[in-house]
């Protein structure tokens, strides 16, 4: 699920209803699947918002603050 989320940044929900299509679980293992995708990308979608504006700054910095 995290590939796929991660190629099309589509809805949570709409990921794992089509994962789950093609997948058998037990229900537990389902849930945990989906609340550590749902934390994992949560995680990757606030980091990558960090990182963008660390770039951002260093970018200002190098170019003589322009």
């Amino acid at each position: 699920m995290l590939f796929q989320w991660d190629m099309s940044q589509q809805d949570f929900a709409k990921l794992e209803v089509k994962f789950w299509k093609s997948a058998k679980a037990a229900d537990k293992t389902r849930d945990f699947a989906n609340e550590l995708f749902e934390g994992t990308a949560k995680e990757v979608a606030v980091t990558r918002r960090i990182d963008r504006g660390a770039f951002r700054q260093l970018a200002f910095r190098t170019n003589g603050g322009h």
